[in-house]
């Protein structure tokens, strides 16, 4: 299969990054929103049926995992488990920053949405197997989803301050570059002044 090769060597199928984002369009106009509106993601897991729990909630049930969870300087930011029945629920960090908590949200949901399946863990946490691809297709589709690049345009053309626009959409300053750049926002404005 061709593709376009991503900064971290993993190839998206052509034509994903501009599907990602139809997407990401798409969930805010069934929202009655503008295509650069910020979207709340625990507000959208819970519309596409994931149910968040915070990890310190099992604190007391599991400190032992909570603990090795915690342990590796905060390494671990999301998992999405399935009851078996349809539901799924995402386990967040919550001693991560909001902004981080908000991406591995994002997350969680693009997998969802791209109807990706379910990972299935080793108990031991060091032998976690995943697919780079499919998390390749998440992380984009996440980023799309908290900045689409009709967001990103609206930053760089209304000359939005970086740390207002980080704070509008709930993103990280890596977060916000990552999408200015991977848009084409700052290209196509210096496109725009040139021409």
């Amino acid at each position: 299969m061709t593709g376009s090769v991503r900064g971290d060597g993993v190839a998206l199928p052509r034509g994903f990054k501009a599907a990602a984002n139809r997407i990401a369009v798409g969930l805010r106009i069934q929202e009655n929103l503008a295509a650069y509106a910020p979207i709340d993601a625990f507000s959208l897991a819970e519309r596409v049926g994931i149910a968040v729990s915070p990890l310190t909630a099992f604190a007391e049930s599991r400190p032992e995992a909570v603990a090795q969870l915690l342990g590796d300087a905060g390494a671990f930011s999301a998992l999405l488990l399935s009851d078996g029945n349809g539901r799924r629920t995402a386990i967040l960090n919550d001693t991560h920053s909001m902004s981080r908590q908000n991406s591995s949200l994002a997350h969680e949901v693009a997998h969802t949405l791209l109807a990706h399946p379910l990972e299935v863990f080793s108990v031991r946490l060091d032998c976690r197997n995943f697919d780079g691809g499919l998390e390749a297709e998440a992380n984009c589709l996440a980023g799309c989803i908290l900045v689409p690049n009709e967001a990103a345009w609206q930053i760089v053309g209304s000359g939005m301050e970086l740390h207002s626009a980080q704070k509008q959409y709930g993103v990280s300053r890596q977060m916000l570059e990552y999408r200015l750049n991977v848009s084409g926002a700052r290209r196509r404005l210096a496109r725009l002044r040139a021409g």
